[in-house]
């Protein structure tokens, strides 16, 4: 991601960087720290915890990847 992120600085910095896939409260705050701008998350929302808990960790997730940069 990291790489595709630096490209598209550098060729496109109009573009918002999306990540889609796989994500989980766990791992969304390295791919906001790789550069994305976007998430998207449909699975990771329907754990045994709830959506709501599943929202609000995933916002955490997010906060955390903004709050520490690459």
């Amino acid at each position: 991601m990291e790489a595709a992120t630096q490209m598209g600085r550098e060729h496109a910095p109009h573009v918002t960087m999306e990540i889609d896939g796989g994500l989980r409260p766990g791992n969304v705050a390295q791919g906001v720290r790789a550069g994305a701008g976007a998430v998207v998350c449909g699975s990771g929302l329907f754990g045994p915890e709830g959506r709501a808990a599943a929202i609000a960790a995933m916002k955490s997730g997010i906060a955390q990847g903004v709050a520490s940069p690459a």
